[in-house]
Protein backbone atom coordinates (compact mmCIF):
# COMPACT_ATOMS: atom_id res chain seq x y z
CA UNK A 1 0.00 0.00 0.00
CA UNK A 2 1.23 3.95 -0.66
CA UNK A 3 1.89 5.93 1.79
CA UNK A 4 -0.99 8.38 2.97
CA UNK A 5 1.00 11.80 3.41
CA UNK A 6 0.97 14.66 1.35
CA UNK A 7 3.26 14.34 -1.74
CA UNK A 8 6.22 16.45 -2.42
CA UNK A 9 7.36 18.52 -3.46
CA UNK A 10 6.81 20.81 -0.69
CA UNK A 11 8.55 24.53 0.70
CA UNK A 12 8.89 25.88 4.44
CA UNK A 13 7.83 29.60 3.81
CA UNK A 14 6.86 32.20 6.58
CA UNK A 15 3.17 33.61 6.63
CA UNK A 16 1.97 36.80 7.46
CA UNK A 17 1.08 35.85 11.07
CA UNK A 18 4.87 34.97 11.72
CA UNK A 19 4.68 30.96 12.16
CA UNK A 20 6.77 28.81 9.24
CA UNK A 21 4.28 26.59 7.24
CA UNK A 22 4.63 24.01 4.97
CA UNK A 23 2.57 23.78 1.52
CA UNK A 24 3.01 22.33 -2.11
CA UNK A 25 5.12 23.96 -4.32
CA UNK A 26 3.62 25.68 -6.99
CA UNK A 27 5.29 27.31 -9.71
CA UNK A 28 8.82 28.81 -9.12
CA UNK A 29 8.41 26.50 -6.02
CA UNK A 30 6.30 29.72 -4.39
CA UNK A 31 3.92 27.85 -1.66
CA UNK A 32 0.43 27.36 -2.34
CA UNK A 33 -1.07 28.21 0.61
CA UNK A 34 -4.19 27.00 0.70
CA UNK A 35 -2.77 23.36 1.22
CA UNK A 36 -0.39 24.63 3.93
CA UNK A 37 -0.15 20.86 5.68
CA UNK A 38 1.77 21.97 8.61
CA UNK A 39 2.28 25.21 10.74
CA UNK A 40 5.17 25.37 13.59
CA UNK A 41 4.61 28.21 15.58
CA UNK A 42 7.14 30.32 17.51
CA UNK A 43 7.04 29.84 21.09
CA UNK A 44 7.26 33.22 23.07
CA UNK A 45 8.98 31.80 25.95
CA UNK A 46 11.91 29.93 23.92
CA UNK A 47 14.64 30.04 26.42
CA UNK A 48 17.32 31.43 24.15
CA UNK A 49 15.24 34.50 22.82
CA UNK A 50 12.59 35.10 20.33
CA UNK A 51 15.94 34.92 17.38
CA UNK A 52 16.14 31.07 18.34
CA UNK A 53 12.64 30.27 18.56
CA UNK A 54 12.37 31.57 14.73
CA UNK A 55 15.55 29.94 14.09
CA UNK A 56 14.14 26.22 15.47
CA UNK A 57 10.30 26.65 13.95
CA UNK A 58 12.13 27.42 10.51
CA UNK A 59 14.15 24.23 10.91
CA UNK A 60 11.14 22.70 11.64
CA UNK A 61 9.54 23.65 8.80
CA UNK A 62 12.25 22.49 6.33
CA UNK A 63 12.41 19.37 7.60
CA UNK A 64 8.55 18.75 6.99
CA UNK A 65 9.06 20.23 3.82
CA UNK A 66 11.90 17.62 2.72
CA UNK A 67 10.37 14.35 4.89
CA UNK A 68 7.91 13.18 1.22
CA UNK A 69 12.00 13.02 -0.20
CA UNK A 70 13.80 11.56 1.97
CA UNK A 71 11.23 9.10 2.67
CA UNK A 72 11.37 8.14 -0.46
CA UNK A 73 15.28 7.99 -0.90
CA UNK A 74 15.38 6.26 1.81
CA UNK A 75 13.01 3.33 0.56
CA UNK A 76 14.94 3.36 -2.92
CA UNK A 77 18.45 3.09 -0.62
CA UNK A 78 17.03 0.13 1.29
CA UNK A 79 15.16 -1.51 -2.05
CA UNK A 80 18.79 -1.26 -3.74
CA UNK A 81 20.52 -2.36 -0.73
CA UNK A 82 18.32 -5.67 -0.12
CA UNK A 83 20.54 -8.98 0.10
CA UNK A 84 23.68 -6.82 -0.51
CA UNK A 85 26.50 -6.21 1.77
CA UNK A 86 24.79 -3.46 4.34
CA UNK A 87 25.37 -4.49 7.54
CA UNK A 88 21.56 -5.82 9.40
CA UNK A 89 21.66 -3.49 11.50
CA UNK A 90 21.89 -0.25 9.53
CA UNK A 91 19.42 -2.26 7.06
CA UNK A 92 16.86 -2.42 10.23
CA UNK A 93 17.27 1.17 11.66
CA UNK A 94 16.13 2.22 7.98
CA UNK A 95 13.27 -0.49 7.66
CA UNK A 96 12.60 0.92 11.19
CA UNK A 97 12.60 4.21 10.40
CA UNK A 98 10.20 3.99 7.65
CA UNK A 99 7.80 2.09 9.67
CA UNK A 100 7.12 5.49 11.36
CA UNK A 101 5.76 6.76 8.77
CA UNK A 102 3.29 4.17 8.40
CA UNK A 103 2.39 1.35 5.83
Amino acid sequence: MKRQYTPGPLVAYRTAMGPYAVAPAGQNDEPVEAFATATCHVQNFHPDGLQAALTEANANAMLYAAAPDVTAALEALLDWCAGGDIPAELYDAGRNALAKVGP
